[in-house]
């Protein structure tokens, strides 16, 4: 970093150019919300760093100019150096200054086909894991309250076509039952019931009616029957 290190990069920041190239790749990373920075760099193998060359970053902190640099690790700089053109190229770090970084680029070559640096991207991957904690979140608490609704439903409809029809049933039975210690009884306490449930419920409802129909005709008959016997009994002692 002396003042001969630092004049060797005078030239790149010289005319419009790098202006125009800060605004381009600073363009890039506000459209993706997802990368924390995208840069142009060069890996020199002889003192295993990463050299800044066109950084846009404004955050404190964060601020590379062109010769600034990081010290990486050898697989770091293998995996990028040694690129066969076939895969993602990638590199996954635990970096002291910024924590778990994921770091993509591709390579960038002049006219002659020669590689003279790298476009680079870096991802948190701490920003990507907080972001799937609080996907994951809401995930849950969606989940639960879909799960809530379904069981409020479930409630309404199970009150609807079990616990209200067996109410209903379960009434008309005492009223049934009650008003069988009275005489004459006339009213059809079954017979009252509009249960359209579609299942047992709805045919044990129309056993019941049939069963207080046929016990209500049952009656009616044994009474007929008591008075014509009855009848014929006054008779026959009349004319005795």
């Amino acid at each position: 970093m002396t003042k001969e290190y630092r004049d060797k990069f005078k030239s790149v920041t010289d005319g419009n150019e790098y202006e125009h190239f800060i605004s381009l790749l600073k363009f890039f990373q506000d459209y993706s919300r997802d990368i924390s920075d995208v840069y142009y760099g060069v890996y020199d193998r002889r003192t295993m760093a990463l050299i800044y060359v066109a950084d846009p970053a404004t955050e404190k902190g964060m601020v590379r100019k062109p010769g600034d640099y990081d010290e990486i690790d050898s697989d770091e700089m293998d995996t990028f150096l040694g690129w066969d053109g076939k895969e993602a190229l990638y590199d996954i770090s635990d970096t002291h200054e910024y924590g778990w970084l994921c770091t993509a680029g591709m390579p960038i070559k002049d006219k002659a086909g020669r590689e003279i640096g790298f476009f680079l991207v870096d991802i948190s991957l701490t920003e990507v894991l907080r972001g799937m904690g609080n996907f994951a979140l809401k995930y849950y608490l969606a989940m639960i309250c879909v799960v809530a609704l379904f069981s409020l439903l479930l409630l309404r409809r199970s009150r609807i076509t079990l616990v209200e029809p067996i109410n209903q049933i379960s009434k008309a039975a005492y009223l049934y039952t009650k008003a069988q210690s009275t005489e004459g009884m006339t009213e059809k306490y079954f017979e009252k019931l509009d249960i359209r449930t579609g299942d047992e419920i709805e045919n044990l409802s129309e056993t019941m009616k049939e069963m207080e129909n046929d016990i209500s005709n049952y009656v009616e008959e044994l009474t007929n029957v008591t008075v014509e016997r009855e009848r014929i009994n006054t008779d026959s002692f009349s004319a005795a």
